[in-house]
């Protein structure tokens, strides 16, 4: 295995369930820089058919744009780095290709084990079909925050047996509790997986009181693998999710990955271990948060095809939550059916009825790898991204409850809009990443997405991850820290702006929210009065220093206290210069149709998308 000291050129290979990506980093001039990319999508849609097929083409794309090979004969990597400039030093791999793990959750107390234990799937590539406890029963297809009420015993071993998970997750009591209760529901999950066959027994993941382990295995004899990790909950004010977290990943590339012909190929030419997605765009995170400081928040979101991740440090705490079942194309009919259709064409700055759009999406889950032909099928693809965002990012907003700059709004009564009770923390930067952003054709169609979905509060500077190195950086992060500095900081992200979006509402459209003055280093300012439903751009160059002041009038608040203003010593201009949301928190929509088309159509146009 090559050492970071004698490494110059790494391959990293991304291999997700829409685009299989080869990146190319190499050391230019002492740093080391992104060089070159190749993506194509995966075979017939469908990945697991041929894996090797899409990663060598996406090879062969890089080959083509630098005039170098990386691939012998054989179809392997030349390694290392000759000095004709074939071959590569590393090769790394990202691969979330397989579908998620589809568990059952067995446990005690909905508020308690079973509460944690959702918050460890959160982070994992897995998927809660049911719950089954004292305070549940089986039900349909659930998500992870399902709650039901309980049925008998033999409904719940139908639902074992007919749901055929991939694992049992099974929690419950803290150590040295009562063992009766947790006994009872390892003899049932125990007594469902006899009834199933040999070659489709689900893994047993227990995460409950530790002083029942023996009991536990004894129990389980040899009816199904069983798997101890640390309990969830030792004690009621300590909560362990990171052991079972652990366990999650490994049993998805054990269970799932392994199974996808072409991974075990894949793993030997890694350098390091295989990463998902979601551990590469946390590691991101984690450096970001660190880069700004203690006390500064920052989110980054991966809209894909498949899934929807958000990954976030706030009050210097890192939090993932993971959505394998909302993605804009495989996974549009889920978004349809926990947002429901009418709030995905509510996006629509044109007229569309629900009949056609249903038809559109529906055809887009079908053919996953299709891109929109119309400007209007552009317009549905991002409506079903914000809601795909807005969904995911509603077990995030759990976390942020305890932000020291939580406002709490109540919803207006006018509003469409299905919003969370509170807006979280300032985020010192908001990172977007995946197809559904990186391939907008206008910048501002990005913007739109993430300000429409996080519903951002405060002066928080928007990033875009255009060209897709979020994650391949982040796996480079745990080969060669320094290429993944250097990447980071020079090739990574396109600043996108600045925005300013104030926490409130007015009694009408058009009363001035706040008042904006802008110092650009030549000494010239520029005075602004920002109306209340309005969003707009002020013009600053890119790479272009600024300072900023916000006045805020009563009632709205810019992250220094309702009326309060605020200064920026600096800034920096991005594409679209200095973005000023003052649509208001929560954002409200017009009920009426007609009302609410024209209001989009003047967002649209304020952002220039």
């Amino acid at each position: 295995m090559a050492t970071s000291d004698s490494i110059e050129s790494i391959i990293v290979l991304d291999c997700g369930s829409t685009t299989t990506r080869a990146v190319l980093i190499d050391l230019v001039d002492g740093r080391y820089r992104f060089i070159a990319r190749g993506e194509t999508f995966n075979t017939q849609g469908n990945p697991g058919e041929d894996l090797l097929i899409g990663v060598k083409e996406a090879v062969q794309r890089i080959e083509n744009i630098t005039g170098r090979t990386f691939l012998d004969d054989k179809n392997a990597f030349i390694r290392p780095d000759r000095a004709d400039g074939r071959g590569v030093d590393a090769v790394l791999i990202v691969a979330n290709v397989a579908q998620p793990l589809r568990l059952i959750l067995v446990g005690l107390s909905d508020q308690v084990s079973l509460a944690s234990a959702r918050r460890a799937i959160r982070s994992a590539y897995a998927f809660v079909e049911h719950v089954i406890s004292p305070e549940s029963e089986p039900g349909e297809r659930q998500n992870v925050g399902a709650n039901l009420r309980v049925r008998p015993i033999e409904d719940k071993l139908d639902l074992i047996v007919l749901a055929q998970p991939e694992v049992i997750v099974l929690t419950g009591g803290i150590d040295g509790g009562p063992a009766a209760p947790l006994e009872d529901l390892v003899t049932l999950v125990t007594l469902g997986c006899s009834l199933i066959d040999s070659s489709s027994k689900p893994q047993i993941v227990y995460a409950g009181n530790a002083a029942i382990r023996e009991q536990v295995a004894k129990i389980v004899g040899d009816m199904a693998p069983l798997n101890m990790v640390d309990n969830l909950r030792p004690n009621l004010d300590t909560e362990n999710i990171e052991s079972l977290n652990i366990a999650l990943d490994d049993l998805y590339k054990q269970k799932m990955l392994a199974s996808v012909p072409g991974f075990r190929a894949l793993t030997d030419w890694s350098e390091a271990k295989v990463l998902t997605s979601l551990q590469a765009l946390g590691y991101v995170m984690k450096y970001l948060a660190y880069m700004w400081g203690k006390g500064h928040n920052v989110l980054g979101v991966d809209i894909g095809g498949s899934m929807t991740t958000a990954a976030f440090v706030v009050n210097d705490e890192f939090n993932l939550v993971n959505r394998p079942d909302l993605g804009v194309s495989r996974n549009i009919n889920h978004v349809i059916s926990e947002a429901g259709l009418g709030n995905i064409t509510r996006w629509l700055p044109i007229d569309m009825d629900e009949e056609t759009a249903l038809d559109r999406l529906l055809n887009k889950a079908v053919r996953g790898n299709s891109l929109p032909q119309t400007l209007e099928d552009l317009y549905l693809e991002q409506a079903v991204a914000r809601e795909a965002l807005r969904l995911t990012l509603e077990d995030g907003r759990k976390c942020w409850r305890k932000a020291n700059t939580c406002v709490t709004l109540s919803r207006s009564e006018e509003s469409q809009t299905p919003t969370p009770p509170s807006f979280g923390p300032e985020f010192e930067v908001i990172v977007g990443s995946g197809g559904a952003l990186a391939h907008v054709p206008q910048h501002g169609q990005a913007v739109l997405i993430l300000l429409d979905a996080i519903q951002p509060g405060g002066i928080t500077t928007l990033w875009l991850d255009a060209t897709s190195l979020a994650v391949p950086v982040g796996a480079l992060a745990t080969l060669h820290p320094l290429a993944a500095t250097h990447v980071m900081e020079g090739d990574a992200f396109l600043n996108l702006g600045t925005a300013i979006c104030p926490i409130g509402v007015a009694s009408r459209a058009g009363e001035v929210a706040m008042r904006v003055t802008v110092t650009y280093g030549d000494k010239r300012t520029l005075d602004v009065e920002i109306a209340y439903g309005t969003l707009e751009v002020i013009p600053l160059p890119l790479g272009e220093e600024a300072s900023l002041e916000v006045r805020p009038l009563r009632g709205f608040d810019v992250g220094a206290g309702p009326g309060k203003k605020r200064r920026i010593k600096r800034f920096v201009g991005g594409m679209m210069g200095l973005i000023i949301d003052a649509r208001g928190r929560p954002l409200v929509l017009p009920t009426s149709p007609e009302e609410r088309r024209a209001k989009l159509r003047q967002w649209f146009s304020g952002i220039g998308a």
